[in-house]
């Protein structure tokens, strides 16, 4: 194997700045929309939503499980966005150059990293809510029936 030179040069303009910036902001957009449907797939996997026959129970174990190791890869790359863009605002200081556009947009895309990732409930249906549960008509309970009489049959009796 021969040796080879592996590099570019590369030309940072205020152009080239602006470009690279609104690559972040719009990866940024788009993780959030992802990120927040996401969170709700997530959210609508509360113990309401299944059977509680054991195959169901371990599909929606290992659903549940897949859909938060993707919402935590998400996150994970959104913080990502934020790495890139303190690197292009260190790039973007070494030219020496004056843009308040984009000094201006540099700073809104901290912002938004430093926000943090879209939220939503964090309950999937007013059934999984301990304080709403027992107000919602009709909405089961977690405790068990009071115990009361034995049932007795009552044979010629009617229903």
């Amino acid at each position: 194997m021969e040796d080879t030179t592996v590099g570019q040069q590369v030309t940072l303009t205020p152009e080239v700045v602006r470009q690279r910036l609104r690559n972040l902001e719009n990866l940024l957009d788009e993780l959030d929309a992802v990120i927040t449907a996401v969170g709700g797939v997530r959210r609508r996997q509360g113990a309401a939503m299944w059977s509680s026959v054991p195959v169901c129970q371990q599909f929606a174990g290992r659903l549940s499980e897949s859909v938060g190791n993707l919402h935590g890869w998400l996150v994970h790359d959104r913080t990502e966005v934020g790495r890139l863009r303190d690197a292009l605002e260190v790039s973007w200081r070494t030219l020496g150059a004056a843009d308040q556009e984009i000094e201006d947009r540099l700073v809104a895309l901290a912002d938004r990293v430093a926000t943090g990732a879209p939220v939503g409930p964090l309950y999937c249906t007013p059934y999984d809510d301990p304080e709403t549960a027992t107000t919602v008509p009709g909405a089961p309970t977690t405790s068990a029936p009071a115990a009361g009489p034995a049932p007795t049959s009552s044979v010629g009796g009617s229903w």
